[in-house]
């Protein structure tokens, strides 16, 4: 150990006091152990420092895409699509055969059924038609006539509308709609004919 002065500057005091410089003891260490100590300690932390880079990236690497998946951000693979197994050529042929038929059929069904939808229309037509001409004949077609012993446009006796159920429309037959006088008409024919009708004849009904 030595003594090394601190300088040569006196204070205001020892000016007047005589004293001398201030003596120090100092430590002094070599100057290769400190510079060793300082250089040992950078590299201690340059490689604390790039030990904990590294463990970042890995965890980054590996630890947020796992975690990315779990979370449900990241696109499941799908399946390759199986190839399509093949179909006998007979099968194929049969099923388009019964499609076949089964169109045949439906068609003939809305034909038959336009069929009789328009017979039935047309035999409206001609039974109308044939009642308007004995209604022609009997009242000149007045189907709102109303008397005491007889109404309607066919010219019906009050009995007979009531008798074969005209009363289920009106009370009497005028106050009855054409189509509805015609109903009773067709109860009427069916029972006793045409021959019911006094007109019957001269519209060249039999």
């Amino acid at each position: 150990m030595r003594l090394r002065p601190l300088g040569t500057l006196f204070c205001e005091s020892c000016k007047w006091c005589g004293a001398g410089p201030r003596l120090q003891e100092e430590e002094t260490l070599p100057r290769t152990t400190r510079r060793s100590r300082r250089i040992r300690k950078r590299r201690l932390y340059a490689g604390a420092l790039g030990a904990g880079a590294a463990a970042a990236a890995i965890t980054v690497a590996v630890v947020v895409p796992l975690g990315v998946a779990r979370a449900g951000g990241g696109r499941e693979a799908r399946p390759a699509p199986h190839a399509a197994l093949p179909v006998d050529p007979s099968l194929v042929a049969a099923s388009e055969r019964v499609q076949a038929r089964q169109a045949e059929e439906q068609w003939a069904r809305v034909v038959f059924d336009r069929a009789a939808f328009e017979r039935a229309a047309q035999e409206k037509r001609n039974r109308d038609s044939v009642w308007d001409a004995i209604a022609a004949c009997e009242t000149q077609g007045n189907w709102r006539m109303s008397g005491s012993s007889f109404s309607g446009g066919v010219g019906f006796s009050n009995k007979a509308w009531d008798s074969f159920g005209g009363r289920e429309f009106a009370p009497n037959a005028g106050q009855a709609s054409r189509e509805q006088q015609i109903v009773v008409a067709e109860r009427i024919r069916a029972a006793v004919g045409y021959g019911a009708w006094g007109c019957s004849k001269r519209v060249g009904l039999s």
